[in-house]
């Protein structure tokens, strides 16, 4: 049983485990949003000229504002993809064939 201490305000006998099971919860859900993000995001790809601490900081940002401001991660991946059917739709102005050659290991 968890100690009984009594609350000044009220007089009324109160439970620190409740207290702390409520801190325990908010941690609980805290950090399984965060590495549920940190396993979601993929932001694009780096210069070759970042250092892994740039490259660290540039992903801690984002899931901060997804974590703050989930909206916000909605908005940059419809900007992400409205920008894309844009340059999609450049390269089939410009007549842009992609060409793929695959050399399988035999015929090489």
């Amino acid at each position: 049983m968890g100690q009984q201490f009594v609350c000044p305000s009220s007089g009324l006998p109160h439970n620190i485990n409740s207290q702390m099971g409520d801190v325990h919860t908010v941690l609980r859900i805290f950090f399984t949003l965060f590495f549920t993000f940190w396993c979601c995001v993929r932001p694009d790809f780096p210069s070759p000229r970042d250092s892994k601490l740039r490259i660290l900081s540039i992903k801690l940002n984002i899931i901060f504002w997804a974590l703050v401001y989930p909206e916000l991660v909605l908005y940059w991946a419809m900007r992400q993809w409205f920008e894309a059917g844009k340059v999609a739709e450049c390269f089939r102005r410009d007549n842009f064939e992609i060409t793929c050659i695959v050399l399988h290991p035999d015929y090489s």
